[in-house]
């Protein structure tokens, strides 16, 4: 085995390993120890070395790209849901949607930023603005957690930010689109490993998500887009896309037909979350 050195993400991705398998090197950027295991570099966690990697996310123009998760009962929740994802904001001051199930039917949930730079959810009925301004140029782990009836609350890096008393969360049959609210306030930046639970879950499980500030893999989501990152995807970078894959297993694949509305792939190498 090497000497255990500390690198960058980006010098180890382009260190050649030694023909022995196991050799190891401190991350710097990610704080880890990474373990190569004869095919690529590995985080270790003094127990197991996580075969989860995270290089691709998906970039949003802001003007017309957006995916189209199809209708299905899975996706209409009722009695609670959470929806996180990670977000890089090109820019501030206009209404920019993150994921949202609503047409005129009703509202399942919307979540999405409003032009006063926080996070916002409507109901169907009723608009809940949270207290923290978000900022641009940065990557964000962001994330709302509802139960009908009850509250929601909105999260910004694993903490929560605001808590609102809410009314009934009501159904509809819209598809889910990720990066735009039914055709307009579309997203201007990048998202990655975008993700909707059934279920409201709890500050523990959110902390758990934002896991200190790099993604770790997701569980239990009914829809599950890792932008590029599922072995059934073929990620480029700058390349269009057509389709992302549903990582949960249940089928919700995004997809855009449109060529000129697809948002592309960007490789996040050297980038703060990327794992």
């Amino acid at each position: 085995m090497s000497d255990l050195n500390v690198y960058t993400t980006s010098q180890i991705n382009a260190l050649t390993p030694n023909s022995i398998t196991g050799d190891m090197v401190v991350d710097s950027d990610l704080n880890a120890v990474k373990l190569y295991d004869g095919s690529a570099w590995r985080v270790w966690n003094g127990t197991v070395a996580s075969t989860y990697q995270n290089r691709w996310g998906a970039s949003f123009d802001g003007s017309n790209d957006f995916m189209t998760v199809p209708d299905d009962a899975s996706l209409n929740v009722s009695s609670g849901f959470t929806v996180s994802a990670w977000i890089y904001l090109n820019s501030l001051g206009v209404f920019q949607g993150i994921v949202s199930k609503r047409d005129g039917s009703g509202t399942n949930y919307q979540f999405y930023i409003r032009n006063g730079n926080v996070l916002s959810y409507y109901n169907g009925s009723n608009l809940y603005n949270d207290t923290t301004t978000l900022s641009s140029g940065v990557w964000t782990h962001v994330a709302v957690s509802a139960t009908s009836n009850s509250s929601a609350s909105f999260y910004i890096n694993g903490s929560i930010s605001s808590t609102h008393s809410i009314g009934a969360i009501t159904s509809s049959t819209s598809d889910v689109y990720i990066g735009q609210v039914t055709g307009v306030s579309h997203f201007n930046g990048s998202m990655d490993d975008v993700a909707i639970f059934d279920t409201a879950l709890d500050q523990t499980a959110i902390t758990a998500l934002y896991n200190s500030g790099v993604p770790a893999e997701v569980t239990g989501a009914i829809g599950y887009w890792r932008m590029g990152d599922d072995s059934s995807d073929t990620a480029s970078d700058g390349t269009a896309i057509a389709t992302i894959t549903d990582s949960s297993g249940n089928g919700n694949d995004a997809t855009q037909a449109t060529a000129s509305s697809q948002p592309t792939f960007s490789d996040l190498t050297g980038e703060t979350i990327y794992a």
